[in-house]
C-alpha cells in the first residue's frame, strides 16, 4: 500500500516571540528541560511538547 499523495501547498511559517514577550532573563540548561511550548503562526497557535535548552 502506497502512502497517500497530498498536493503541494505553501505551509504557514511559525514566528518567534518579540523580545518584550520573551523577557530579558535568559538561562541555558545543561540538560534540556521538558516543557509545553506554544508555536505561533500568523492565524493560529499550536501547543506542543518540547524540550527547552535556553
Amino acid at each position: 500500500m502506497a502512502a497517500p499523495e497530498h498536493p503541494e501547498v505553501e505551509r504557514p511559517r511559525a514566528y518567534s516571540l518579540s523580545e518584550d514577550a520573551r523577557g530579558p532573563d535568559v538561562c541555558h540548561a545543561v540538560t534540556p528541560v521538558p516543557v509545553w511550548a506554544w508555536i505561533q503562526f500568523p492565524t493560529f497557535h499550536v501547543r506542543v511538547k518540547a524540550f527547552a535548552k535556553s
